[in-house]
């Protein structure tokens, strides 16, 4: 089926968002004010992007505009709270959370609630899916150079359970918009993104007049910063379009483990080329189990 290309190259896409914040990260740290920057600038920067696809109309309906603030909420308190977390435990088991969080959480809505069929290969592939993404906490090398694998404390595994459900509600909420069994009144999926960036936007703006960094209303405006989120910008929205697309005719419980599959793939390759990472035993993996499990997404 031409959608498994496209949630394919969805899964690409995302994994080159790893790289530009990545990338900004290298050059400006993830403080507060760094983290609130990089949301405002690559918000403000994609929103001209989304109205020129959209040839410069918005559509309306109250059901959109909900969903769309409910979107842009959950998207900067993950950023927020995500900040928070990196800064006391380890990143290798924040990532595992986040995505573990947006998999399972819109499978099981999907299966439960929207009367999604799921096959026996789903369950195989998603066990398989969550067995790779587990592997990464046991690499005591990178446990050990990370210098925060050893100790976890309470809060940091409460932010981590947060951060799980945010990132589910992400790909849920996406997807109910999406999803044609529901049939209220909806705004074309360019709209519904518009709609998004621009309460990202509004949301931003009150986090930042709400807050003073040593005294100061302070947002980083670089050359680095712009380019970071001019790149981040651009690849996520193509990845969110053919995501949000392929959501209309694809179940739940199939299209996001398939996209987690892909960018437990690519991430990795990616990180190698670009900041020659090495590539660990777990790792390895990790890729090697991901393409079963993602293979297995197809039948």
């Amino acid at each position: 089926m031409p959608e498994y290309a496209l949630l394919i190259l969805s899964a690409f896409l995302f994994s080159t968002e790893f790289i530009f914040v990545k990338l900004f990260e290298n050059k400006n740290g993830s403080s507060y004010t760094s983290a609130l920057s990089f949301a405002l600038g690559s918000s403000v920067i994609g929103l001209p992007i989304l109205f020129i696809c959209n040839g410069f109309t918005l559509g309306f309906s109250w059901y959109s505009l909900l969903m769309a603030g409910l979107l842009a909420l959950v998207s900067v308190g993950a950023n927020i709270i995500g900040i928070k977390a990196v800064s006391i435990g380890s990143v290798a088991v924040y990532t595992l959370f986040m995505m573990l969080g947006g998999m399972i959480v819109p499978f099981v809505v999907g299966a439960a609630f929207l009367h999604e069929k799921v096959k026996l290969w789903y369950i195989i592939a998603t066990v398989l899916l969550t067995g790779a993404l587990v592997l990464p906490v046991f690499d005591k090398a990178e446990n050990k150079s990370s210098g925060k694998g050893k100790k976890i404390f309470w809060l940091f595994i409460v932010l981590c359970s947060v951060l799980f459900m945010l990132n589910g509600a992400n790909s849920t909420i996406g997807n109910l918009h999406q999803n044609e069994n529901i049939t209220f009144k909806k705004v074309g999926t360019v709209d519904f993104l518009i709609w998004k960036y621009i309460f990202k936007i509004v949301y931003c703006g009150i986090l930042f007049f709400t807050h003073r960094d040593k005294g100061k209303y302070k947002l980083l405006v670089r050359k680095s910063s712009l380019l970071a989120g001019a790149g981040f910008a651009a690849v996520h929205i193509a990845a969110t379009l053919l995501q949000l697309y392929c959501a209309i005719t694809v179940n739940a419980s199939l299209m996001y483990p398939l996209v987690t599959g892909g960018t437990l793939i690519f991430t990795p390759i990616l990180s190698r080329i670009i900041f020659k990472e090495k590539l660990t035993v777990f790792v390895i993996a990790e890729i090697l189990i991901s393409v079963v499990a993602t293979v297995l997404f197809v039948f």
